[in-house]
């Protein structure tokens, strides 16, 4: 990791996914050695306190974005509607069919590319998140798994008692 690059201190964290990227950049595309460093990079910067309350608020945006998702979907039943309503009705106001369909394919095309760029922003963010979920918890489970192997050590026969 480049360690010229500006880490904020955990305390003045404001976005969670933009945090977490300046330790590695498109962790949902990663191979797995490129995860495996970013968790290192981590660990090393963070402690399992930390950890944790990253990914509860990652685990909270998700469920917000999850729940503010039909916002879209009344947009565009909204546009809808209007659109149905100007087709019946303001359509017999045009005289001329070529201007009917030049007015329908410039309103269908701009609302149609919107949706599919909402679509696909709302998809990618979702799995960027889910994807630090993941690499996140997996980092709990090391850090956890190395406390438990340092808290029981294994007893040699120079510590048995006879």
């Amino acid at each position: 990791m480049n360690e010229t690059r500006d880490i904020l201190p955990f305390g003045q964290i404001r976005d969670v996914p933009l945090y977490l990227s300046r330790f590695g950049k498109n962790m949902h595309n990663a191979n797995i050695y490129e995860q495996t460093a970013f968790k290192e990079e981590i660990k090393k910067h963070l402690d399992d306190t930390q950890i944790k309350m990253l990914l509860n608020r990652l685990e909270d945006g998700i469920d917000n974005h999850k729940a503010s998702s039909h916002f879209t979907s009344a947009f565009f039943v909204i546009l809808s509607f209007t659109l149905g309503n100007m087709l019946n009705y303001g359509l017999n106001l045009v005289k001329v069919v070529d201007d009917a369909a030049a007015i329908f394919i410039i309103i269908f095309y701009p609302v149609f590319a919107a949706w599919g760029l909402l679509s696909y922003t709302h998809s990618k963010k979702l799995k960027q998140a889910n994807r630090y979920i993941t690499l996140l918890q997996e980092c709990i489970d090391e850090i956890s798994e190395m406390k438990s192997k340092r808290r029981f050590p294994k007893l040699t026969n120079k510590y048995r008692i006879s």
